[in-house]
């Protein structure tokens, strides 16, 4: 019999976790038909890649919806669901709701293991979550972090060290590599960010939350001096501070003119090709795609130093302390002043550090090897 498994997800959007539980199941479609995968989404459903890239691979999802049931109401539910499934897995995938309550149900359900994909340094939880977690930590059978530094917090706050294999984001590095993307796919892109051909693009990309910061880049920029800026400021992606970015764009003459904003994007190794420059100054990381997809790419990358992101970048890239604005403009101007040659050598090691250490098929590999180990033989 195929060992039964539910996926809990916040929900079906195109967030870094869906994208990439999406990649891995893509990655290892011998091993899904070994098994029967049903994926819980907790938020309402819409047509998005990740739903395709689940239908594609006649993978079930059912919706929970949080928001529309009281707590009870809504434990009952999804405990029911786990009841009916009878999972010899529950994996719950974010800190939050669902590492919470699908973590609970799990364990209220009869699953005969729970684990929990924790890939937040430092997640927004409601005073209840943060009460429950150590509990939940006792009764989780494996602990699947995507970064050094968040294995160090799920210690911190008690999970047992022998439960905790970090599970490392792994990149396609056929379709994120420069010889593989069409040329007309990235001057698409330049021609719709009006960059010419000799102009510099410091691109972002990525939610626009309090957490990613974009308004941090926006404050870089105008801290360099103009003849140092870069020609073209790129902010992709969606969240609930696209309206604020945008109202900044156009309440400054020089952002008026050298700022474009455009909505979430699923070229995404195009967009990076196309831009001179990754900037990432999040407050607080997991293991962002976004960075190691650069670095498959071969695009500079300026980035926070959160999480593993100084040792990931260490010589492949250049991280500045994240409050340190004046470090940030330094660093980019570092980035786009960078002689030709130093910049292939960089890209080179970013590449090949991506290639030996984030590879695909090894952390969908590792991935599955939690799951399989997880599972109980019957008594």
């Amino acid at each position: 019999m195929k060992p039964r498994m539910l996926f809990v997800l916040p929900g079906l959007g195109v967030g870094g976790a869906e994208r990439q539980l999406v990649r891995i199941l893509q990655a290892s479609r011998a091993t899904l038909d070994r098994v029967h995968l049903k994926v819980v989404a907790l938020g309402p459903a819409a047509d998005t890649p990740v739903v395709d890239g689940l239908r594609s691979l006649a993978v079930n999802t059912v919706v929970v919806d949080r928001s529309r049931h009281a707590l009870p109401a809504f434990m009952r539910q999804l405990t029911g669901l786990v009841r009916q499934e009878r999972p010899h897995i529950v994996h719950a995938f974010l800190a939050g709701t669902p590492a919470t309550w699908g973590r609970l149900a799990g364990r209220l359900g009869g699953a005969q293991a729970v684990l929990y994909s924790d890939l937040s340094l430092a997640p927004h939880l409601t005073p209840m979550q943060r009460r429950m977690g150590p509990l939940l930590h006792r009764v989780t059978d494996a602990f699947l972090p995507n970064a050094d530094a968040i294995a160090q917090r799920l210690l911190a706050e008690g999970a047992d060290p022998a439960r905790v294999h970090v599970v490392r984001n792994g990149v396609d590095t056929h379709t994120f590599n420069m010889r593989h993307i069409p040329a007309d796919a990235i001057a698409h892109w330049r021609h719709a960010w009006q960059a010419g051909p000799d102009d510099r693009v410091a691109l972002f990309l990525g939610r626009l939350d309090a957490t990613k910061r974009p308004h941090r880049l926006l404050d870089a920029v105008l801290a360099t001096p103009e003849a140092q800026r870069p020609a073209r400021v790129v902010l992709m992606g969606s969240g609930p501070e696209r309206d604020s970015v945008r109202e900044r764009i156009q309440a400054d003459g020089w952002l008026r003119r050298h700022a474009v904003q455009f909505d979430a994007v699923d070229d995404v190794a195009a967009a990076l090709a196309a831009a001179d420059m990754l900037v990432l100054p999040s407050r607080t990381e997991g293991l962002p795609n976004v960075v190691l997809e650069a670095m498959a790419v071969g695009t500079p990358v300026v980035a926070s130093e959160v999480s593993d992101l100084g040792a990931l970048l260490r010589g492949r890239g250049r991280c500045v302390r994240p409050h340190d604005l004046g470090a940030l403009s330094h660093a980019m101007r570092q980035t786009l002043a960078m002689p030709a040659e130093a910049a292939r050598t960089q890209a080179h090691a970013a590449r090949a550090y991506v290639q030996t250490h984030h590879d695909l098929e090894k952390s969908a590999q590792r991935f599955w090897d939690v799951h399989f180990a997880s599972i109980k033989e019957p008594s």
